[in-house]
């Protein structure tokens, strides 16, 4: 299928254009299968394990909202991966997934830059994870962090805490910080 997957984009940064041709001659050259997941997709990985792709549904010159947002669902528990999504992407996965969204465990998108009220509050999470360091965006947005105190039990950030673990045993969250 090489070749025929819409990767049709404009005015694309030099050096993603470059990384990404040079990763498609790599995967080409060394006859790798690949499978591009879009909104709808589901892997099961075992019984246990199932991951729903909800974004995107196709690839925009937005690169941020055209991130890939993947749903894990383990036993009882739901992981919600959402990349590096913007307000605009976060309000189109409302409006499709509503509810679904609740999670136990959230990545925070955007790495905590500017967010949607609504998708902090649906997704209202047990433990919410920011992924921060030192920036040039100003992020994360003082008054999203304050949101998701607001709206998770928990709030930890890798710039105070360093590496995050989290595992599920027995249905549990078992946090470590290192």
């Amino acid at each position: 299928v090489y070749g025929s997957h819409p990767l049709n984009f404009k005015n694309l940064p030099k050096n993603f254009q470059k990384n990404f041709d040079e990763f498609s001659l790599i995967i080409k050259n060394r006859n790798i299968s690949y499978k591009i997941l879009r909104r709808g997709d589901i892997l099961k990985l075992d019984n246990n394990v199932e991951i729903y792709v909800l974004n995107p549904k196709y690839l925009t010159e937005e690169l941020n909202d055209s991130s890939i947002v993947l749903e894990f669902k383990y036993l009882k528990r739901k992981i919600i991966l959402p990349a590096d999504i913007g307000p605009k992407a976060q309000k189109e996965l409302l409006k499709i997934y509503g509810n679904r969204l609740k999670c136990d465990i959230l990545l925070i998108p955007h790495h905590g830059g500017y967010g949607n009220f609504d998708f902090i509050r649906t997704t209202n999470p047990e433990i919410a994870i920011l992924s921060v360091g030192k920036n040039p965006f100003g992020n994360p947005v003082k008054k999203i962090i304050k949101w998701y105190k607001k709206y998770s039990k928990k709030l930890l950030r890798t710039d105070e805490s360093g590496d995050i673990v989290i595992k599920i045993i027995d249905n549990r969250l078992v946090l470590k910080t290192e």
